[in-house]
């Protein structure tokens, strides 16, 4: 090999190690999510200041409340355009999303 090649993947490596090594020292990701929807009010598009309450199931066939998974995330005078509606949910208690399907 030559001088040439040898400095250019050194300049590679180099680049690589400066660019993704901070990735490593990311922090860990929150359980916190965005939820978007569209609101149907009397069989209209809604319009206006609406409250939420939102809850996390085990099952989505089940209505039982034992397959209900923590408290819920409720939301009061949230804009609603259009019918549509956009909310950052969290859902607090770390155990609500250890793995299993949600």
């Amino acid at each position: 090999m030559n001088h040439t090649r040898i400095s250019k993947i050194l300049i590679t490596l180099i680049t690589v190690v400066f660019c993704f090594g901070p990735i490593g020292l990311a922090e860990p990701v929150g359980i916190a999510f965005t939820y978007q929807g569209r609101l149907i009010d009397n069989n209209d598009v809604a319009d206006g200041l609406y409250d939420f309450s939102f809850s996390l199931w085990s099952d989505p066939c089940e209505v039982n409340e034992i397959y209900k998974i923590g408290a819920d995330a409720n939301v009061g005078d949230w804009d609603v355009i259009d019918g549509y509606f956009t909310v950052e949910l969290d859902f607090a208690d770390a155990n609500s999303f250890n793995g299993e399907r949600r």
